[in-house]
């Protein structure tokens, strides 16, 4: 063969491997294509997971992410919380009196605090300010109370009210004491204070006396009889008794008879010729003219501002 017949064969051999060559590339790479495009169509179809919205606690989970309820300010507090399976985020005010404190509302504390409600005498109480404690109590008979103002420590002594006493660190009210003496009624009102009732006339012929009932004075009227009635300087009904300081119907000595609060005077009568004699007979007030020899004289007697006595001269 010819060198020319060689190259030719030799061209048409490599021609052909090419050709093949091609061939087979060309059905792998349509292959490769189909088994993609149906790669691609599996992961479309697969359905997207829903989210979900928990809580816990302050704690809100939602789609991989955790949210807190937290305090913006003092007053202001961002809450998160699920609804309808969302996260949904609101501001809250705090109220009156109320701070936002690790993530919540609460009472805004006081420093300081009266366990008997503040400047009340009649409890005894304890004090809280800034960690120590104060308690109400009694010295020299009188109370220091303690009580908060503007929320810090503030007090003072107090006297206790009339028929009180100062007690444990209160005022205690004690019922009087009625004791009866005689002609009067002691009232003890536990305050180093004695009121005394005494009897006394309302007037000549009624006498009020005071008497205990328990411990509650009470009164009631004494009237006076016919032969009765109420002495003042005794103030007690006292019974009439018959006195004559010339010891009788005798004319010549000027006398005065006293029955009770009345007193008879014995007068000169017709004229000065006679004396009207007063005497007593039977505890009672008698009387008598009789006639003087020489006349009737008058004698000045009884009180200083003088009461004519009649006798005999």
């Amino acid at each position: 063969m010819n060198r020319s017949l060689i190259l030719f064969l030799g061209i048409m051999v490599i021609m052909a491997g090419c050709i093949s060559q091609s061939s087979e590339t060309s059905e792998s790479g349509v292959t490769s294509a189909s088994e993609a495009s149906a790669t691609d169509t599996a992961i479309i179809e697969q359905p997207t997971p829903a989210k979900v919205c928990t809580e816990s606690g302050n704690q809100v989970f939602y789609d991989g992410q955790t949210y807190v309820t937290k305090c913006i300010n003092k007053s202001v507090l961002e809450k998160a919380a699920c609804k309808d399976n969302l996260l949904v985020m609101e501001n809250i005010s705090c109220g009156s009196g109320q701070e936002c404190y690790m993530g919540a509302c609460r009472l805004i504390p006081q420093k300081c605090f009266d366990s008997d409600g503040g400047n009340n005498i009649n409890v005894t109480g304890t004090l809280t300010y800034m960690g120590a404690e104060y308690t109400d109590y009694c010295e020299a008979g009188n109370l220091h109370e303690y009580y908060c103002f503007n929320d810090a420590k503030s007090g003072g002594t107090v006297s206790c009210p009339q028929a009180s006493h100062c007690v444990s660190g209160k005022c205690v009210y004690w019922p009087p004491t009625c004791t009866q003496k005689g002609a009067y009624v002691k009232m003890d009102y536990h305050t180093g204070s004695v009121v005394l009732l005494n009897d006394y006339c309302k007037d000549t012929e009624t006498l009020v006396h005071y008497y205990c009932e328990g411990n509650a004075n009470k009164t009631m009227m004494i009237p006076a009889n016919d032969t009765q009635f109420c002495d003042l300087s005794k103030k007690t009904i006292v019974n009439k008794e018959c006195t004559d300081t010339d010891g009788g119907a005798i004319k010549d000595v000027s006398g005065i008879v006293k029955y009770g609060l009345d007193e008879y005077p014995d007068k000169c009568v017709g004229g000065y010729t006679a004396v009207k004699e007063y005497f007593c007979e039977d505890g009672k007030v008698e009387s008598v003219v009789m006639e003087c020899k020489n006349g009737c004289a008058d004698n000045i007697m009884g009180d200083i501002f003088g009461t004519f006595v009649g006798y005999c001269s």
